[in-house]
């Protein structure tokens, strides 16, 4: 995967699941989902600094379906995973209570 395809999936999570509060430990927390590397996690968090949470017209789409595997999250293994389906990409699994609190 890219580095701007990283980047591209980050801002729109960012801009999906936070509002107009600043909260800069959701936001990394977020960042982190995405990629492992501290510098991309910093260009996600600058590039998203640009835009305004727009709460009517998300680019973010959960989408469910069965898997084998792992939650993103947490690392609890999952028969039924949460994707977002970003305009970078797909990002997940997550389980059922994962999701619901990274969309929280």
């Amino acid at each position: 995967m890219g580095d701007e395809s990283e980047i591209e999936k980050g801002v729109a999570l960012l801009r999906y699941f936070l509002d107009d509060r600043e909260d800069k430990k959701a936001a990394l927390d977020l960042a982190e989902l995405v990629t492992g590397r501290p510098d991309l996690q910093r260009e996600i968090l600058r590039a998203a600094g640009r835009y305004r949470p727009v709460e009517s017209s998300r680019d973010v789409s959960p989408v469910e379906r069965e898997v084998e595997g792992s939650c993103l999250r947490c690392g609890r293994q999952i028969s039924r995973g949460y994707f977002l389906d970003t305009p970078g990409g797909e990002i997940g699994p997550f389980g059922s209570t994962c999701i619901e609190r990274v969309k929280s």
